[in-house]
């Protein structure tokens, strides 16, 4: 990325990120635990089947009080 810096123009820096894949249980989990429920889980955004290969998750989630009412 490009930064702009105290002293003047845009200098390029690295910027180091963790990254996490999450499996389809841990996204369920997650989601509960913040109060969310799982409405429909897909493998891509053509509402394909999430498989055991799917390079994309895709999750549609509710507030637990909405999807109860």
């Amino acid at each position: 990325i490009e930064e702009e810096g105290p002293e003047g123009p845009a200098e390029p820096r690295v910027r180091h990120h963790e990254v996490h894949l999450y499996t389809p249980e841990e996204i369920g989990a997650l989601a509960r635990d913040a109060g969310l429920v799982p409405v429909a889980s897909h493998g891509d955004f053509a509402e394909g089947p999430l498989r055991e290969d799917s390079e994309v998750q895709v999750h549609l989630l509710a507030h637990a009080q909405e999807a109860a009412a």
